[in-house]
């Protein structure tokens, strides 16, 4: 009797192969785009209640790629969302290539410790576009989605 192994069909929302072993920079006509949470607008994320308050330019969604690494960050010059201050240092929000798939998370900033938002994750794709599910953080949307931007 011979057994055959067979991967597991991609989800309509998230095709492809399972995650790239390494930057998929080469699958992009011009190397990686930014990126944004698909229809977002702000308050969508409801920012956890020991955020510290703040109001300065509000985060419109997008997230930039940084040269030279596999991962896309809030762009500097966004710090706020719903009201909160968003972390930018020791704790960037960012999309990110693990060992085990793709990973989004977005962090507020406390002044002792980081306090996660939102954090999530998708498996299939050679790019950070897709839906991601949520598995920790105080916002309990349950999944978000990254595409593109235009």
């Amino acid at each position: 009797m011979s057994l055959v192994s067979r991967a597991p069909k991609a989800a309509a929302d998230e095709g492809g192969p399972f995650f790239p072993a390494s930057c998929p920079y080469g699958s992009w006509p011009d190397g990686a785009p930014d990126v944004q949470l698909k229809d977002y607008n702000d308050g969508d994320i409801a920012a956890c209640a020991g955020c510290s308050d703040y109001s300065d330019v509000v985060w419109d969604g997008t997230f930039e790629r940084h040269t030279g690494a596999c991962y896309w960050k809030i762009p500097a010059a966004f710090n706020t969302m719903d009201g909160k201050r968003l972390h930018s240092v020791s704790a960037p929000s960012y999309l990110y290539l693990t060992a085990t798939g793709w990973r989004l998370t977005i962090f507020c900033y406390v002044p002792t410790i980081p306090v996660k938002i939102w954090s999530g994750y998708k498996v299939r794709g050679n790019t950070p576009v897709g839906v991601y599910k949520r598995d920790s953080g105080c916002d309990t949307t349950a999944t978000l989605e990254i595409e593109q931007t235009p």
